[in-house]
Order: C-alpha cells, then structure tokens, then sequence
C-alpha cells in the first residue's frame, strides 16, 4: 500500500489510474455502442440524437464515460492509498455535520448566484486576440458539442426522459465529480501545495477545465471555488454533492418546465436582474456564507484547515 503522505507520489498515482480509467471505460464504451446501436450512431456525436436510438446511445455512453471518469478512479486511488478500511473515511463520506453548517453551505450557490450570473454573461463574450484565432475556434467548438450534447438530453421531456436526465445530469455528476474533484484531487493538491486555499484553487481549475466549456470557464471555476470551501471546511464529502446535484437539478428542472410552457421565457436567456445594488447585496451574501462556513470550520492537526 502507497504510503498517503507522500504528495508527488501519490498525485501521479491518481493521474495513472485517472488516464487508464479514462480509456478502459471510452473503449468499453465504444465496443458496447457498437455492438448495440451500430457504428453508424457511435460515430455520429451528438448528431445521433436524430438517428434511431441515438438519443439511447448517448446517454448510454454518457452514463459508460461518468463512470469511468469519475466514480471508478476515485475509489481505485483511495484503496490504493488508504487501504480497504481507510478509504470511506479519506473520501469523507463519514464525517457528520451540525445544521448550520449544512444550511449555510446550501444557501451558498442560491445567494452567489447573481454575482455569478454577471461572469457568465462577461465569459460568454470574449473574445481572444486575433493571433489566437485558431484557438477560439477549436474553443467554440469544444463548447457547441458540449452544448449541443446537453440540448439532446434535454429536448426529450417525457416523464421517464426527465427521470433520466436528473440520474445523468444531477444524481451522478453531483456525487461523481464531487468524488474526484473534491474528495480525491483537493486534498491531494493540498498536501502537495502545503496550501488549503492554492489547493482549493487548483481542483476548481481542473474541474472547470474538464468541461471542455471555455465561455463558461470562470464561472464553473467559482462554483468549484465554493463547493470547494464547502468540503474544506464542513470536511463532509455530502455537503458539495448536495450542493452540486441540487445546482445541476434546478437547471434540468427549469428546462422541463419550459417544455411542459409552466415557464415562458427562454431557459437560455433566463436571468437574474444586473443592478449593481442587487450583485453587491449577493457578494455580501456570499461573503457572510463563507465566512460562517469557515467560523464553524471543523479541522484535524495539521491538515492545512485553519
């Protein structure tokens, strides 16, 4: 068994298992896809959706992928590091909580979520220089298939496509990505750091940066800044997949009730007002939250908490 304080050490063995992971599960994934749905639709991308079982595929593929990336590696590197019986307890899905820390770090993203909204908007209009122009274009790219992945999923709103999309995209990425950003990659960086908050900050990037959604990279990466703090200092793995899953959940919810017309307007333009009393009244907001997260902080000798 690797020995957990070493940091280089234990940040490459993660980075291994993460890539074989990556593709033992893209190659069972293509195999599956093509000895069920055809090659046809396996290589058609997100244009599958208009394809005979396309849409199937994808969110088959999608669930292959969320496994792969996400829950395996986690649990292979915490075995890996902290042996069978240490391993739930480093992940931190045994720590216990009081209620004020679990409501405070709820309310976080709805109070955030004003002043984060303004990033968005600023994030979804940049422009590179004209030097980076090939950039941008592979960037956009990234970000249309991204995009329009999400659309397919979300454009069948049937009663079993709605349970499907909130397994797909709240259950599974709010526990999954919580599971490698948070509970695996953080505490790593860390200790590698010697840094809480340089660690903090680098798993958000990295969270951020997977997503492949560069015009909403700033925004993610201050959603994985609280959800961040939250784990830091609640040192309880379910209190950021809450938080996550209820995120991701809000946002399938509003685009199925747009499609049933209980919502009008657009879920694409749907926003909060931009008066600068009303961002700073949720910076404060914010502020106060992180600052009562960390008040009632619960810490261990040494782990860099304080």
């Amino acid at each position: 068994m690797l020995h957990p304080h070493r940091p280089s050490g234990a940040i490459l063995l993660f980075l291994i298992i993460w890539l074989l992971c990556i593709l033992a599960f893209s190659g069972l994934a293509l195999l599956l896809g093509s000895a069920v749905f055809g090659m046809e639709v396996v290589s058609a991308g997100a244009a599958a959706v208009d394809l005979p079982g396309g849409l199937s595929w994808l969110r088959t593929g999608q669930l292959i992928n969320q496994v792969g990336v996400f829950f395996v590696p986690s649990f292979i590197t915490a075995l890996a590091l902290y042996g069978r019986r240490g391993a739930a307890a480093a992940l931190r899905l045994q720590t216990r909580t009081l209620a004020i820390p679990w409501l405070t770090a709820l309310l976080l993203l709805p109070m955030a979520l004003p002043a984060l909204n303004v990033v968005i908007e600023w994030n979804a209009s940049l422009d590179l220089p004209a030097a980076l122009d090939g950039m941008e274009g592979w960037m956009r790219k990234q970000e249309a298939q991204a995009t329009a992945l999400s659309d397919a999923f979300l454009s069948d709103m049937g009663p079993t496509s709605l349970l499907l999309n909130i397994l797909i995209m709240a259950l599974i990425p709010g526990l999954g990505e919580e599971l490698l950003f948070r509970g695996t990659l953080q505490p790593l960086l860390i200790r590698w750091t010697r840094s809480s908050h340089l660690g903090v900050t680098l798993s958000a990037i990295a969270f951020s940066a997977l997503h492949l959604q560069f015009f909403g990279f700033f925004p993610r990466m201050l959603l994985g800044l609280l959800l961040g703090y939250a784990f830091l200092w609640t040192r309880n793995l379910w209190v950021p997949v809450l938080m996550h899953t209820l995120n991701n959940l809000a946002v399938v919810l509003v685009y199925w009730l747009h499609a049933r017309g209980t919502i009008t307007q657009d879920p694409e333009t749907l926003s909060l007002p931009f008066e600068g009393w009303f961002v700073a009244f949720s910076l404060m907001l914010t502020f106060l939250g992180l600052r009562m997260l960390w008040q009632r902080r619960q810490t261990t000798p040494g782990d860099g908490t304080a």
